[in-house]
């Protein structure tokens, strides 16, 4: 059984129906004011989020802003040294996690003195590696 040909008729039903759908999904996507800035962050900007983007936050000094814990994530492109904490601020908490960025040298020597391979899952390294005074 052959199908009808489509007329003009047809064309500009469906350019009628997309063109109201695009215009509907415009009118959901539209900004309904302004938005608050989170509870805390400028406080959590100043003190960390900011020099840790300049490179000048020391492991030490993140763990005695806010305690946390250093995490060894092997990857197949080099294993990742990650510091995780909870901030908290007016009664929320976040979950914040920073990459620590190492040289190559530092990858092998990490990976040697782990023993992990790059398929293991992440683990927790100890506290003693936080402590001021042990090595960063």
């Amino acid at each position: 059984m052959a199908l009808p040909r489509l007329r003009l008729q047809h064309w500009l039903l469906f350019v009628v129906i997309a063109a109201a759908f695009f215009a509907w999904g415009g009118w959901l996507m539209r900004s309904v004011g302004t938005v608050e800035p989170l509870a805390g962050m400028e406080q959590w900007k100043q003190q960390i989020l900011a020099p840790m983007a300049d490179g000048k936050l020391t492991l030490r000094d993140l763990n005695t802003r806010s305690a946390g814990e250093l995490w060894l994530k092997p990857r197949l492109d080099g294993p990742q040294l990650v510091f995780r904490t909870d901030l908290s601020a007016s009664g929320q908490t976040w979950q914040l996690e920073a990459v620590l960025v190492l040289n190559e040298k530092e990858h092998s020597s990490l990976m040697a003195a782990s023993g992990l391979k790059p398929t293991d899952p992440e683990q927790p390294l100890t506290d003693a590696q936080l402590v001021p005074g042990s090595a960063p």
